[in-house]
C-alpha cells in the first residue's frame, strides 16, 4: 500500500511539472494588454540600438537656489568578446543627428531641486533648453485643458 501511495505521489508531480511547461511554452503568446495595465518600459532598455543618456556630471549648481546644470552623456550598448564569453557593456556614442551643429552630442541640461515638505525632496530634470519664463509658459500651456478660451490668445 505505501510503495502504491509513493507511485501515485510521483506521478502527480510529474503530471503537475509536465503541466507548467505547458504553460511557458516558448511560442505561447502573452495575453493582451487591457486599459490601465502597467507599462513596462523595461524591454525598450534591453534593445541594443537604443541610446542612453547618462548623467556624468554636474558643472554648475546654486545650493541657494536649488538650480544647476547636468550633463547627459551618450551611450551604446555594443557586443564585447573575450575569454569565450560575450559582454554587453556601454560604449560613448557618436551624434547621429543631422545637421550634426544643430545638437549637442553630450547635453548639458537644467535640473532643479526643492522641498515640498521638511522630509519630501523633489528632483525635476529638464529635456529641453527653455528659459525659465518660455517653460513657466509651457507648463501653463499644457496644463490648460483643450479649447479653453486662454487658447484664442
Amino acid at each position: 500500500m505505501r510503495v502504491l501511495r509513493v507511485v501515485v505521489v510521483v506521478l502527480a508531480g510529474f503530471a503537475a511539472v509536465r503541466g507548467a511547461a505547458a504553460q511557458v511554452e516558448p511560442h505561447a503568446q502573452p495575453p493582451p494588454p487591457i486599459l490601465g495595465d502597467l507599462v513596462d518600459v523595461s524591454e525598450e532598455f534591453e534593445q541594443p540600438d537604443q541610446v542612453h543618456f547618462v548623467a556624468s556630471r554636474v558643472p554648475a549648481f546654486d545650493p541657494a537656489a536649488g538650480l544647476g546644470l547636468l550633463q547627459w552623456d551618450r551611450y551604446l550598448r555594443q557586443p564585447s568578446y573575450s575569454f569565450n564569453k560575450m559582454d554587453v557593456g556601454f560604449v560613448r556614442a557618436a551624434a547621429n543627428e543631422f545637421p550634426e551643429t544643430e545638437y549637442d552630442r553630450d547635453p548639458a541640461l537644467r535640473f532643479e531641486i526643492s522641498f515640498v515638505s521638511p522630509r519630501t525632496g523633489r528632483l525635476r530634470f529638464f529635456t529641453r533648453d527653455l528659459p525659465p519664463a518660455e517653460r513657466r509658459a509651457a507648463i501653463d500651456r499644457a496644463d490648460r485643458p483643450a479649447g479653453s478660451p486662454a487658447d484664442a490668445r
